[in-house]
């Protein structure tokens, strides 16, 4: 199974990432041959690209490239092409468990463009690496796959606690619907995860899922971004006119994330075409039937704006037919552990390093910490960590300064109220067999753990042995090899 094999979906992709960003979109398959592409690079779909050039770097090292300046760049300078007329490039490999399937890539072909791609370079990166996952994503749903090996983005929502399996469990049943579905939930909880669980997990997940931030679009650009265009309805239109995410949604599911930030003058017009299923682009003559299951989420309360008349409330209800709310992670602490174990790996992998797991201490302050940035801010916390460890687990000194902070605050205070309450002083050996029990409750006694005991305490191995037979905290029967 290839891209070519869903060469159609691609296209209709490069495409709809063409329509937001504004520049160019080419994409090629593991072999450099080129599937889809817009603009300059539509009419040659079917050439194969140079064996020496950025797409062929992506495709062999499996990792994202810029090109800011291509007459500078050294992998730029090994393709030989001297007729290059690119400005500036964006390249991210689309892969599967490590397999490369292709490449898709942004190119810029003058300065304005080239601008809107560099200064916006990491939200740009962080898109495209989206979008290469959802043509992944697309080969997965194109095999078939049966039995157990089954994945839908369902099978990649990570969790334990009671609350989200109450949402997990009304998720799956509003994916078996046409329904609109309305998901609520603070930044970084994973809207659009469970938005694309529900479209791949629907009877359209072979048709094209499509998103919209509706707080990331000009307002002046809003309309013709939904509903198209027509040839000469403006100032550098394209000629023939251009689809909007509605058409190239068809058949499918068109996600409208951040729908509390929509136009207020333009909510009349969605919600004309949520009724009627049709769509007129801009100076349009007639209707386009549209068939598109509609998913809406926000971060804000719509009701509040309905209340204050920032939202229409006829467009509220006819959005908020299913209503699912994904809940805080501070609220579900049960998840945090296997989410914190789960990025471990994933970033283990891809940054090339052996971490294999969290010391007991650090996941401590890890559950303990409040996460008001979610699932979103875990992981990116357990990327930093696994980057900055030099060892097989990462420890407090591995995390990010906001978390270590945190973490001395509340020792602080916890160490402040123990003085305040205690009514007498403790001897020296009561705290040390305090200590030790508590270091022996954490890590155990196998080798590698007495080695870690005997790090953080400070103490020599002999010294550790000496003192848990002192205070008796092991059992007669161990055997000890000083």
């Amino acid at each position: 199974m290839d891209l070519l094999s869903i060469k159609d979906n691609v296209q209709k992709t490069a495409e709809a990432i063409a329509s937001v960003v504004g520049v160019d979109v080419t994409v090629t398959d593991d072999s450099l041959l080129r599937i889809a592409g817009t603009g300059k690079y539509k009419s040659s779909i079917g050439e194969r690209l140079n064996k020496s050039g950025i797409f062929a770097h992506c495709l062999k090292n499996n990792i994202p490239y810029v090109v800011r300046n291509p007459n500078e760049d050294k992998v730029c300078k090994l393709c030989g092409n001297t007729d290059c007329l690119e400005f500036a490039e964006i390249a991210s490999p689309i892969s599967i468990n490590n397999k490369v399937y292709g490449v898709i890539g942004l190119i810029a072909f003058d300065e304005n463009q080239k601008n809107l791609l560099l200064k916006n370079e990491d939200n740009i990166m962080n898109f495209l690496d989206k979008m290469a996952s959802l043509i992944a994503f697309q080969i997965i749903e194109k095999r078939k796959i049966i039995g157990n090996n089954i994945i839908t983005e369902f099978n990649n929502i990570k969790y334990k606690s009671a609350k989200m399996e109450a949402v997990m469990s009304l998720a799956k049943k509003a994916s078996q619907t046409d329904s609109t579905v309305l998901i609520t939930g603070e930044s970084g909880t994973g809207k659009e995860l469970f938005a694309r669980a529900l479209h791949y997990d629907s009877s359209r997940k072979k048709e094209a899922f499509l998103a919209i931030n509706c707080s990331a679009i000009p307002e002046n650009l809003f309309e013709s971004e939904l509903f198209g265009y027509e040839e000469g309805a403006y100032t550098g239109a394209l000629k023939g006119g251009h689809p909007g995410k509605f058409e190239l949604a068809h058949k499918g599911t068109l996600l409208l994330d951040e729908i509390g930030d929509m136009p207020l003058n333009l909510q009349p017009k969605l919600l004309r075409v949520l009724q009627d299923s049709k769509v007129m682009r801009i100076c349009g003559k007639g209707y386009i039937d549209v068939d598109v299951r509609i998913i809406a989420s926000t971060n804000c309360n719509l009701e509040e704006k309905v209340k204050n008349k920032e939202f229409r409330e006829d467009l509220y209800y006819r959005l908020n037919v299913i209503p699912i709310n994904i809940p805080p992670l501070r609220q579900r602490t049960e998840d945090i552990e296997l989410l914190a174990d789960y990025f471990v790996r994933k970033f283990s992998c891809k940054l090339d390093k052996n971490v294999e797991g969290i010391s007991p201490d650090t996941l401590n302050v890890i559950k303990n910490y409040q996460w008001y940035g979610n699932v979103r801010e875990l992981e990116n916390a357990i990327e930093y960590a696994v980057n900055m460890t030099d060892k097989s687990y990462i420890d407090i000194d591995s995390l990010p300064n906001k978390l270590k902070n945190e973490n001395n605050l509340i020792r602080n205070n916890s160490e402040e109220m123990y003085i305040c309450e205690c009514n007498s002083l403790r001897t020296i050996e009561e705290l040390e067999r305090n200590e030790l029990k508590k270091a022996i409750k954490l890590y155990g006694l196998s080798n590698n753990s007495v080695n870690k005991i005997c790090e953080e305490l400070g103490i020599s191995r002999a010294t550790f042995y000496r003192k848990i037979k002192k205070y008796n905290l092991i059992s007669h029967e161990i055997v000890i090899n000083e």
